[in-house]
Order: structure tokens, then sequence, then C-alpha cells
């Protein structure tokens, strides 16, 4: 990969662990969308479509926005001068603090704000100042997220770099390092421990790249802390978030071997929220979109589970996007969630501008009601989940598995899809054996983007015969849904008729779930 003068690739202004770095903004690109709408079922919402095949949230947990609470600009000290972002709040009897980045003249530093209804703000100015030249945090010493351990026992994990962009943006940029400090109150004042080192990014893992903070809670007699990660191949900058372990917050933590969900999901930073009414754990965290203006975080998502180290891919949601967000046409990043009465604040950054830049940025503000639920849809009751997967045929590297794995990519490879033999004639067919007889009423379908399934078939086993469920013809859409009256079957299979036209001897498909009816 080619380098620049800093020693850093391209793409380490392009990926990000705590915001900074989804895409750079990119002036003379064109304000076309890659996403297009996919031709679904009437109940089912606007879904974008990515350049490589990235998945996306199906479900939908929409929050109500308000619009802007914190503008940038008039910051003590021309502290956010260029800009106001990546945000994490908490409470302290009855007061609500915000660590903000600020983007001023000497570069992005944890500000910090403070509020009594989360609407109206007072900022206070800088928490931290940058470390000497090529240290650690020389560049950057930003995002600050704060744990009380004890009355007057504050701890503050923040993200620290020597690099960054050339002025006036001096965008933090790779490596992402999670750095200490310790205050005695929740506006500090924080004092800087260098001889405490978290945890840092682990050659050849899936944190090679970036290991920044994360929200931290505490659990079975250890504190979790769920980190941004990040790590680079040829295909780019893969992001996702890790669980690190510690039994004291002064001292190194032990980063877990695999990520919370594949590093295919693209998100970065955390912000957790557990609802006692269903015993159910929120985690909130915003997504990295690829299209015609390069990667940016362009959604926050939320993921759900009851079992706080274990998170299903599957299970999440959109919680805002330029659906619903009521000023920022494109960009919205890193949330932070804090109950406020009987709802949820939701804190995010965006920019009102037709852009992605990330500079001029401002913090907007939604709500969701408590208690808090998973929302209602096909991701619970996916009985694809569990069946056993065959194929007439398999090009080597492309398992049939791939297609009932849970992963709704549309990415282009063996590690996502299925695809038959080469030179089988077609039609070729791939077949779902569920875990016993069931009523099915919907099959959503994810083929390759960029080699969509043209014509196939959905069809169910009846006991004597194959039987269509849907028939598709010139199809050029990487997801389908299909829905139809219900239909009692054990075996369900998509018979490929042809592929694009680029490969019509092709069937790819990367992913089939199937649902009751009603779903």
């Amino acid at each position: 990969m080619k380098r620049i003068p800093s020693g850093l690739s391209r793409r380490g202004f392009l990926g990000s662990a705590a915001g900074a770095g989804a895409a750079a903004a990119l002036g003379a690109a064109p304000h076309a969308l890659a996403a297009d709408r996919a031709p679904a079922a009437a109940d089912v919402p606007w879904l974008p479509s990515y350049l490589d095949g990235r998945p996306v949230a199906t479900l939908r947990l929409d929050a109500r926005d308000t619009g802007p609470v914190l503008r940038h600009g008039d910051g003590p000290g021309r502290c956010d001068i260029y800009g106001a972002r990546d945000i994490w709040v908490y409470r302290d009897r009855g007061t609500l603090y915000m660590n903000y980045d600020g983007a001023g003249d000497d570069g992005w530093l944890a500000c910090l704000a403070t509020s009594r209804d989360g609407s109206t703000w007072a900022k206070k100015g800088p928490v931290l100042q940058l470390g000497a030249p090529g240290s650690d945090d020389g560049g950057s010493a930003s995002y600050g997220v704060t744990y009380e351990a004890a009355p007057g026992d504050w701890h503050m994990f923040y993200l620290g770099t020597p690099n960054t962009s050339p002025p006036p943006d001096r965008i933090p940029a790779f490596p992402y390092l999670t750095l200490k400090a310790h205050g005695r109150g929740p506006s500090g004042p924080w004092t800087k421990q260098p001889d405490v080192v978290p945890f840092r990014p682990v050659p050849g893992t899936y944190c090679s790249t970036t290991a920044s903070p994360g929200q931290i809670v505490r659990h079975r007699g250890e504190y979790l802390q769920f980190f941004s990660a990040s790590t680079q191949n040829a295909a780019g900058t893969q992001r996702t978030i890790g669980i690190a372990r510690t039994k004291d917050l002064g001292g190194s933590w032990r980063i877990d071997p695999e990520p919370i969900v594949p590093l295919d999901e693209q998100i970065e930073n955390t912000s957790l929220y557990y609802e006692p009414a269903n015993d159910t754990w929120f985690l909130f965290t915003d997504h990295i979109a690829l299209d015609s203006f390069g990667e940016y975080t362009d959604a926050v998502w939320v993921y759900w589970t009851r079992d706080l180290e274990h998170w299903d891919p599957q299970d999440k949601a959109v919680v805002l996007d330029r659906t619903n967000c009521a000023w920022s046409p494109y960009v919205m990043g890193l949330p932070s969630v804090v109950p406020v009465g009987r709802r949820l604040a939701v804190f995010y950054d965006g920019r009102p501008a037709p852009d992605v830049s990330h500079m001029g940025r401002d913090v907007g503000l939604a709500w969701l009601d408590l208690p808090l639920r998973p929302p209602r849809g096909p991701a619970g009751p996916n009985l694809a989940r569990g069946a056993r997967v065959t194929a007439s045929s398999t090009y080597p590297g492309y398992a049939p598995e791939r297609a009932a794995d849970g992963r709704t990519s549309t990415q282009l490879g063996g590690d996502y899809s299925w695809t038959n033999a080469e030179g089988g004639a077609l039609p070729q067919w791939l077949e779902l054996e569920l875990r016993g007889p069931r009523t099915v009423g919907r099959v959503d379908l994810y083929t390759t983007s960029g080699y969509e399934l043209r014509d196939y078939r959905v069809q169910r086993w009846d006991g004597r015969a194959w039987a269509d469920l849907a028939v598709v013809t010139g199809n050029t859409s990487a997801y389908r849904v299909h829905t139809f009256a219900p239909a009692h079957c054990e075996r369900v299979r998509v018979l490929t008729g042809s592929g694009p036209d680029r490969q019509p001897g092709y069937g790819r498909i990367n992913e089939v779930q199937i649902f009751p009816p009603g779903h």
C-alpha cells in the first residue's frame, strides 16, 4: 500500500476508532449517492447499498430528532472554532457533563460542557492539553471516556495519537491509542498518567491499527471496556468493537482474542444502556458507509443482547440516519446515550452541509422512549438459523454454509458467499433444510454487489415436488425481499437461472433469511 509522508497510509485518514477517521472530506466528489431503494415489500424500510457490499441493518428503532444543541465556534479560547464532535455524556448529581472533541487552533482536544436538561449547554473549554511533540498524545488528546469508581475517584480513558493531518484541520490520524488520566470529580481537573498503559494495538489481530477507548461496565468482578478496534488489509480499513478486561482501572487490560461482531460490520465507538424492564443491554455505535463520498459515519446503529459478553450481528437496528435526522443530510456520528426522566437521550455529531467533512461538526440530540425494547421484525425469528445448507455444486472456497451464517454482507468473495462450480450447467441450486417443519411467509435474499443474481426462483419442497414461492427475472438489486401466502415446509431452496451479464454462468448467494408469516 502506498504510504504518505507522515508514514500513515491514506486510509489512515479514512478509518477511525473515535469518529475522527471515517472519511475525510472529498470536496471534488459529486453529491450523488451509491445507495438505492431496495425493491421490497411495502413495510420494508429504505436500505442503503454500499460499494463493497458491507452489511446493512434492516430493522429500525427510530429516534425522534430535535436538531443541534451544541454548535461549534464560540468555545473558550477558540477551542472549537473548527468543529465540535465525538461526544461522551455522563451524569453526576443532576448535572450532565459532555466531553466533546473541540477542533481548535492547536488541534483536537477533549473539551467540557455542562447542562441541566441536555438541550442548553455551557462550554467550559479544554480539559486536556497536547503532550510533547512526538509523544503518544502530541497530535491529539481527545474523546475522553469517564468512569466513576468511587466518590472522588474518577478515571478518564482518552484517545491519543502523535499524528494528524496538516493544519488547520489537524484531524487525528492512525494509530489511535488509549491513554489514561485521573480526577477527583466529573469535571476533573484531569491529571495524565503516562506510565499507565491500558492497552495498545496488537499486530496481526483485529485491533492492529486502532485500539481506542469506549464505555466501561463493571461486570462479574471485573471491568469490561467496549473499545473501538480496526485493522487494515488489501481491502482497506475494517472496524469493529472488542472487549478489554481488567480488575484494576489503574493497570493494564487484557484484550479478548475475538471482537464482539465481525470486522465487516464496519462500526466504531460505544455507548451502552441497560434496560431493567427486559434485562437487555443496548450498545449504540456509529456505522461507517462507503459510497461516492468515500468512507464516513452515515448512521447510528444499536445492537442488543441479554448476555453482555455475547452479541449477535443480526440483532441490530438503525436509530438515526438520513431518513430521520432533521438537519444533517449525510453525516451522523459517535453516539452517546444517557437516560433523562422517562426518555433516553441520544447525542451525536452531524454537519448541516451537503458533504462529509470532518470539520464544521455540531452536536445534535434525539430521543427514544423508555423502557427501551428491541424492535419487532425479522431479525429474531430467522428460521434459516441452524439450517443444514447444501448445494448442487460449489466453487472452491465458496462454501454453501456462508449463505446462512447470519452475515448480511453483499461483499464479493468466498468469505461472504456461495457460488456454483465453474462450468456447471444452469440452473443450479442452494437448499436450506430447516430444523423441522415450519410455516414460512417471507424470504430475504442477499446476493453479491456488482454480481447480482439476475434470474431465479425461491421454492419450497411440498413433499412431492419443488413449488415456486417467488419467481424473479431481470433482477439488478443485491437485496430482495419476497413475501407470499403462508406455506408449510421443511426445505427451501433458491434455484439460480442466470447470473449477471458479466458472469451469467455463476449464481452468487451471500445470505438467505427465512421468516414466518407477518414478519
